[in-house]
Parts: C-alpha cells; structure tokens; sequence
C-alpha cells in the first residue's frame, strides 16, 4: 500500500501532470483576486460589472490563444489554425 501511495506521489508530480494544476489554481486566483476587486468596487459604490467581465475575457483569450499558437498537432500543424477555422465554420452557419 505504501509502495502504492509513492507512486501515486511520484505520478502526481510528473510534468504533465503538475503543470495544469498550477495553471488552475493560478486561474482560480485571478478569478478570486476580481471576485474581491469587484467587492470593493460595490463597497465604494462603483458598479462596472461589463468592464470587470470583458478584462476576464480578454485575459482568458490571450492566454488560451498564446497556448494553442505554440501547440502543434500529430500531423505537425498548428493547433490555433484548426480551432480558428472550426470556430468559423460554428459561428457562420
């Protein structure tokens, strides 16, 4: 059992694995850093709920779009391409 839990330990540590946990959990934190930001806001009596929501999108945009830009497929074509043109054929018809 023990023998069990370390390598469970170890796999939990791996590269692959430990990266998109961090990720995560650095994505919580702005998004409770705004949650907390848009308190303060309403506390001073300041209501700009759009503009809070559109500085999440934007950040979220430009990070995910950064991350496929450099990510390539099995046939070693660029990831961003094919999502943008899935994303243009969803949205025209």
């Amino acid at each position: 059992m023990i023998v069990l839990n370390m390598w469970l330990l170890l796999c939990f540590f791996h590269r692959k694995v430990l990266k998109p946990v961090l990720y995560g959990q650095g994505l919580s934190l702005l998004i409770c850093g705004t949650a907390i930001t848009s308190k303060y806001l309403l506390q001073h009596k300041v209501d700009v709920p759009l503009t809070q929501s559109l500085i999440n999108y934007i950040l979220l945009g430009l990070v995910y779009t950064t991350g496929l830009s450099f990510r390539k497929t099995e046939d070693g074509e660029n990831l961003l391409l094919k999502v943008l043109i899935c994303i243009l054929v969803v949205y025209t018809f």
